[in-house]
Protein backbone atom coordinates (compact mmCIF):
# COMPACT_ATOMS: atom_id res chain seq x y z
CA UNK A 1 0.00 0.00 0.00
CA UNK A 2 2.85 2.22 0.46
CA UNK A 3 5.06 4.33 3.25
CA UNK A 4 2.46 6.81 3.03
CA UNK A 5 -0.98 4.55 3.30
CA UNK A 6 -3.39 4.71 6.37
CA UNK A 7 -2.74 1.78 9.35
CA UNK A 8 -4.90 0.27 11.52
CA UNK A 9 -2.50 -0.08 14.47
CA UNK A 10 -3.96 -3.20 17.04
CA UNK A 11 -3.17 -4.45 20.72
CA UNK A 12 -2.88 -7.97 21.76
CA UNK A 13 -2.27 -9.05 25.54
CA UNK A 14 0.93 -11.58 25.84
CA UNK A 15 -1.48 -14.14 26.91
CA UNK A 16 -2.59 -14.43 23.12
CA UNK A 17 0.30 -13.21 21.19
CA UNK A 18 1.10 -16.12 19.45
CA UNK A 19 -2.59 -15.45 17.54
CA UNK A 20 -1.15 -13.47 15.44
CA UNK A 21 1.89 -13.71 12.90
CA UNK A 22 3.07 -11.60 10.35
CA UNK A 23 1.13 -11.73 6.92
CA UNK A 24 -1.95 -13.28 8.82
CA UNK A 25 -4.96 -12.25 7.50
CA UNK A 26 -7.52 -10.43 10.10
CA UNK A 27 -10.99 -8.91 9.66
CA UNK A 28 -11.97 -5.12 9.95
CA UNK A 29 -15.20 -3.95 11.30
CA UNK A 30 -16.36 -0.10 11.59
CA UNK A 31 -17.42 0.19 15.30
CA UNK A 32 -20.43 2.08 13.85
CA UNK A 33 -21.35 0.18 11.14
CA UNK A 34 -20.90 -3.65 11.97
CA UNK A 35 -22.29 -4.52 8.36
CA UNK A 36 -19.29 -4.57 6.42
CA UNK A 37 -16.25 -6.33 7.23
CA UNK A 38 -13.22 -5.80 5.57
CA UNK A 39 -10.06 -7.29 5.09
CA UNK A 40 -6.29 -6.65 6.42
CA UNK A 41 -2.80 -7.74 6.86
CA UNK A 42 -0.77 -8.08 10.18
CA UNK A 43 2.69 -6.11 8.20
CA UNK A 44 4.69 -5.37 11.57
CA UNK A 45 4.24 -6.70 15.37
CA UNK A 46 6.45 -4.77 17.88
CA UNK A 47 9.51 -6.92 19.46
CA UNK A 48 9.16 -4.94 23.08
CA UNK A 49 6.14 -5.54 25.18
CA UNK A 50 4.33 -2.71 26.90
CA UNK A 51 1.60 -2.19 29.65
CA UNK A 52 -1.34 -0.75 28.82
CA UNK A 53 -4.14 0.41 31.73
CA UNK A 54 -6.79 -2.01 31.93
CA UNK A 55 -10.38 0.04 32.26
CA UNK A 56 -12.87 -2.08 31.79
CA UNK A 57 -13.65 -2.80 36.12
CA UNK A 58 -13.03 0.68 37.38
CA UNK A 59 -13.29 -1.01 41.20
CA UNK A 60 -9.62 -3.07 40.24
CA UNK A 61 -7.45 -0.89 37.51
CA UNK A 62 -4.79 -3.20 36.74
CA UNK A 63 -1.98 -3.40 34.02
CA UNK A 64 -2.06 -5.69 30.33
CA UNK A 65 1.22 -6.36 29.53
CA UNK A 66 1.26 -7.17 25.54
CA UNK A 67 2.38 -6.02 21.92
CA UNK A 68 1.25 -3.68 19.55
CA UNK A 69 0.86 -4.43 15.64
CA UNK A 70 -0.16 -3.15 12.58
CA UNK A 71 -2.34 -3.75 9.67
CA UNK A 72 -2.50 -2.58 6.53
CA UNK A 73 -6.02 -3.05 4.70
CA UNK A 74 -7.27 -0.79 1.42
CA UNK A 75 -10.71 -0.58 3.50
CA UNK A 76 -8.35 2.08 6.41
CA UNK A 77 -9.05 5.03 3.93
CA UNK A 78 -12.75 4.70 5.31
CA UNK A 79 -11.03 6.09 8.75
CA UNK A 80 -9.81 9.33 10.45
CA UNK A 81 -7.01 9.29 12.58
CA UNK A 82 -8.25 8.05 16.22
CA UNK A 83 -11.11 6.22 15.34
CA UNK A 84 -11.89 2.60 16.48
CA UNK A 85 -12.09 -0.05 14.67
CA UNK A 86 -12.97 -3.86 15.80
CA UNK A 87 -10.01 -6.36 14.50
CA UNK A 88 -10.68 -10.07 14.14
CA UNK A 89 -8.25 -12.43 14.38
CA UNK A 90 -11.19 -14.77 12.69
CA UNK A 91 -13.30 -14.31 10.12
CA UNK A 92 -17.25 -13.58 11.29
CA UNK A 93 -20.02 -15.57 10.61
CA UNK A 94 -22.81 -14.32 8.68
CA UNK A 95 -24.65 -15.22 12.00
CA UNK A 96 -22.57 -12.76 13.74
CA UNK A 97 -23.16 -10.29 11.59
CA UNK A 98 -26.63 -10.32 11.37
CA UNK A 99 -26.70 -10.10 15.41
CA UNK A 100 -24.56 -7.09 15.24
CA UNK A 101 -27.37 -5.49 12.44
CA UNK A 102 -30.14 -6.60 14.93
CA UNK A 103 -28.76 -5.12 17.48
CA UNK A 104 -27.72 -2.19 15.82
CA UNK A 105 -31.19 -1.68 13.82
CA UNK A 106 -32.79 -2.37 17.54
CA UNK A 107 -31.27 0.38 19.09
CA UNK A 108 -31.61 2.91 16.25
CA UNK A 109 -35.26 2.37 16.43
CA UNK A 110 -37.75 5.58 17.98
CA UNK A 111 -41.14 4.73 18.73
CA UNK A 112 -43.45 7.13 18.92
CA UNK A 113 -46.61 7.41 21.49
CA UNK A 114 -49.15 9.07 21.69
Amino acid sequence: LGSDAPVVKGFIPLSVHDSIQLGKTVYLVDKNDKGQVFEGTIVSISPSVIGIVDTSTPIVPRTVKGRMFTVESPATSRWIESEQVIILLDKPSDSIIQKWLVSLSSWLSITRHN
